[in-house]
């Protein structure tokens, strides 16, 4: 069974803070497989993609697998000039 999170719009160091404790707390409560909803997400900056980083690594640890359903192109574009694509497993 998976389990689908939604990551909002806008994932910025000004809201990362209270975005990552949600999220962590969606990790922890969800299936051995996680698909991350990233459509809507149209802000994002080296802390956003970190929190997701760490977020998946965590999961990793834990044997859950992680898959994107329709990254933005935002997120997409970002992880790639960081060189993090494959650490974020969107290749």
């Amino acid at each position: 069974m998976s389990s689908t999170i939604t990551l909002s719009d806008s994932l910025i160091i000004n809201q990362i803070e209270q975005e990552f404790a949600q999220l962590s707390a969606q990790f922890n409560d969800s299936e051995n497989e996680i698909i991350l909803d990233a459509e809507a997400v149209d802000t994002v900056d080296t802390s956003g993609l970190q929190c997701l980083l760490m977020l998946i690594q965590n999961a990793a640890e834990q044997g859950k697998t992680i898959s994107w359903l329709s990254p933005s192109e935002t997120i997409k574009t970002s992880a790639e000039k960081l060189g993090l694509s494959s650490a974020l497993k969107l290749v």
